[in-house]
């Protein structure tokens, strides 16, 4: 499996001193320590989740209950992204 990366992340500042600055502010409207993912990373995500979710059963059961697990994973992503 692919790690995904994250395609920025907002790190807290500090000083020379190396005393953190910046705890509780925001930088471009985003929490400090915000970490970004694209769209397509996220859709990733979730495939990689459905996909696990599908497979690794041993009984029928596990299996349709697998299914719905993983039919449950894409319909969140869909709804969450645009």
């Amino acid at each position: 499996m692919t790690k995904i990366e994250p395609v920025a992340s907002i790190v807290p500042c500090y000083t020379p001193s190396g005393k953190r600055v910046a705890l509780n502010t925001q930088h471009q409207g985003l929490p400090i320590g915000t970490v970004l993912y694209t769209e397509a990373q996220m859709i990733q995500l979730g495939e990689a989740c459905a996909d696990i979710a599908e497979r690794e059963h041993s009984t029928d059961a596990e299996r349709v209950y697998g299914k719905e697990v993983a039919e449950l994973i894409r319909n969140l992503i869909k709804e969450m992204l645009p």
